[in-house]
């Protein structure tokens, strides 16, 4: 009797061992437990139920949500109170949309956007590990104060670029900065746009905050292609920037000439693109085109 009860004891503690090694592994690879439904439902219809903490079955899967998703998802309008469409859960009927379509069904489509496995990510061996990105070189000069006065009385501010917008949505690190960041951001954009490669700051701004602003200038418009990664600032010793000197590549000795071939071979990507349907279709087209050429 000892020896069966010893048997039983043991094949309890093996499956106990073996479910917490379940459990890690679905912790640890959340696909696991993807293909584990999937064994268990196959029809894709599992039993939903609220959880007790409220959360919603995430839309289609029948499963609960975690962590982030459910948060995207609470977030948005799915009932009738607050002006949305409810969320329907697998096996209910079609709505009264579909039934007057026919009753088509659709395949439903998740509500939030779940990120693939690094293992199903693949890049282009001719692209791995670059990006043609580079560091913005900044050389600042502590100059004395006399010398500071004969630069504020010779220098002035070039192109101040007031009146200049620039739209978030396509100018994210302008609209990261403060206001004035944003001034001197105006200022270095309009200079470089006429090729002024010396001029004294439109307000005061100290030499750290000036790398800023130049970086988001750079990263926001790639367009000034003639404007370098290297700049020059001249600064008292409290840090206060007099004298801020841009510097361009040698692009910039026939601008004109190098400008109306870089615009000719944009529209002629964009031309191409619009000969495609999708937004995404015209998208993947630039993206693959600017990948065959543009070389490092």
């Amino acid at each position: 009797m000892k020896k069966f009860c010893k048997r039983i004891l043991n094949l309890i503690l093996l499956l106990s061992a073996l479910l917490m090694a379940l459990l890690f592994v679905c912790a640890w690879k959340p696909e696991v437990t993807e293909r584990i439904a999937q064994i268990l439902y196959p029809d894709g219809e599992p039993a939903v139920t609220a959880a007790a903490d409220g959360n919603d079955a995430a839309p289609g899967d029948g499963r609960p949500e975690s962590g982030a998703e459910a948060a995207v998802v609470g977030a948005e309008p799915n009932g009738p109170e607050s002006g949305g469409e409810a969320v329907r859960l697998p096996g209910e009927e079609e709505t009264e949309a579909n039934e007057e379509s026919g009753g088509s069904q659709e395949a439903a489509v998740p509500a939030v956007y779940i990120a693939p496995e690094r293992s199903q990510i693949s890049v282009p061996e001719e692209v791995a590990g670059k990006n043609g990105y580079q560091e913005i070189e900044g050389s600042d000069s502590e100059i004395e104060e006399e010398e500071a006065q004969e630069l504020i009385a010779g220098l002035d501010t070039g192109e101040t670029g007031d009146g200049l917008t620039f739209d978030p949505l396509f100018y994210p690190y302008y609209d990261m900065l403060d206001e004035n960041g944003q001034r001197i951001y105006r200022q270095i954009y309009a200079n470089a746009e006429v090729l002024n490669p010396a001029f004294a700051p439109v307000e005061p701004i100290t030499a750290r905050k000036l790398r800023n602003v130049i970086s988001a200038v750079y990263n926001d418009h790639p367009e000034l292609f003639w404007l370098d990664t290297a700049y020059a600032c001249k600064h008292l010793g409290n840090g206060q920037c007099v004298e801020i000197d841009l510097q361009f590549n040698r692009t910039a000795r026939n601008l004109e000439k190098e400008n109306a071939a870089f615009q000719d071979a944009a529209q002629e990507i964009i031309s191409q693109a619009a000969a495609f349907g999708s937004d995404y279709d015209k998208e993947r087209y630039v993206h693959d085109t600017l990948l065959h050429k543009v070389s490092y």
